[in-house]
């Protein structure tokens, strides 16, 4: 690992006729790789890469099949260390495929196993139909689920890196998680300083975000205003 190179080239994939934004004006080299975490799901078409490097900061490189593609890399002291879990399922679309499930087995049943019924092209075109529907509703219900973990800012709150859960396997992510969650605690402690700074510091990396539009401006207005109403920073200027 003591190859060193800048950060802004280290990233590659097999597309780059994709527009991608990575300014990372502070041109952090990176000199080390801690750990990292690959993750793909080909049904949604997304690729997640996460890597941790010089035990203070990680990129990530995630690519989406129909959004552009983004590499950001983070202060990892900036971190709240305990991740949060989004999991939701699409049960609207569950419920909806029910009932043509069930049209289409008792279609199927009749046009195989009734000696009295003698299936029409409509009948076929209707039973089509119907699976179809039913095919159609469980992909959207599959494309509108999901199970993640969130790793927000520590005083902004604002979403800064985001897992897929048990990608590629739940020991592999559970082992990444917690050293994860170690790597975050030890970069704080390595550079502890004062309350207020800590906030200076965290908006001064939102505002980076923003700009290379890793985070909205919706999202840093919300972050800044949290941190702004902090106790922590009554003594510091409000144009940090």
């Amino acid at each position: 690992m003591g190859i060193t190179h800048n950060l802004m080239t280290s990233i590659d994939i097999k597309s780059n006729d994709e527009i991608t934004l990575f300014t990372d004006d502070e041109k952090v080299v990176l000199n080390e790789i801690d750990f990292e975490l690959e993750q793909s799901n080909k049904m949604r078409g997304f690729y997640n890469k996460l890597t941790v490097f010089n035990s203070t900061h990680c990129y990530q490189l995630i690519k989406n099949k129909h959004q552009r593609k983004i590499k950001y890399r983070i202060d990892i002291q900036f971190l709240n260390p305990l991740p949060i879990r989004q999991h939701k399922i699409a049960w609207k679309w569950l419920f909806t495929a029910t009932p043509f499930l069930l049209v289409s087995l008792i279609m199927l049943y009749a046009g195989l196993f009734s000696d009295s019924f003698e299936p029409s092209n409509y009948f076929m075109t209707v039973l089509i139909g119907t699976a179809s529907i039913f095919l159609i509703c469980i992909l959207l219900a599959i494309h509108r689920s999901y199970d993640k973990w969130i790793y927000e800012g520590e005083y902004g709150k604002v979403k800064l890196l985001e897992l897929l859960n048990n990608h590629p396997d739940s020991q592999a992510f559970k082992a990444f998680i917690d050293r994860l969650t170690m790597q975050i605690r030890q970069a704080k402690l390595a550079k502890s300083t004062a309350i207020s700074v800590a906030l200076a510091n965290e908006l001064r990396e939102l505002r980076r975000l923003k700009g290379e539009t890793v985070i909205t401006a919706q999202q840093y207005e919300s972050a800044k205003l949290l941190i702004l109403k902090h106790k922590g920073f009554s003594n510091i200027s409000e144009s940090q």
